[in-house]
């Protein structure tokens, strides 16, 4: 099972990359008769913004496989289902806590959705929800 990003985040790092590439093309091609060095940087950020919103959308943000949860980022982290000791909700993020990890899932990053169906999933683990 997948869990999302949000769509509005990532429609945000769209309309961001697009904002800083636009601003880019105006600043170079038409208000300075010799760019300099500087005026390159907002290319730079608009094709971060764009990258990463190409990432987001190809990538889901959790996915639980196999008995697994894992953060889908690099260096994100990996827990077993069967491990998990404690379940907190607070301010609208989770919480996943086991003996040695812990794992926070952003509730404003997550589909809502798909959030509903990470509840069901962790209630099936009999786990009571702090």
């Amino acid at each position: 099972m997948k869990i999302n990003y949000h769509k509005k985040f990532t429609r945000t790092n769209l309309i961001i990359g697009l904002f800083w590439t636009l601003f880019a093309f105006v600043s170079v091609f038409f208000l300075n008769e010799n760019p300099k060095w500087h005026n390159y940087t907002w290319l730079a950020f608009g094709a971060v913004y764009l990258g990463m919103y190409f990432y987001y959308t190809k990538n889901s943000y959790l996915v639980l496989k196999d008995g697994f949860l894992k953060q889908n980022w690099p260096f994100g982290k990996k827990i077993l289902i069967i491990e998990i000791t404690k379940i907190k909700y607070f301010a609208g993020d989770y919480i996943i806590e086991t003996r040695n990890k812990k794992i926070t899932i952003n509730g404003n990053l997550a589909d809502k959705n798909s959030l509903d169906k990470l509840n069901e999933e962790l209630k099936k683990s009999n786990l009571k929800l702090y």
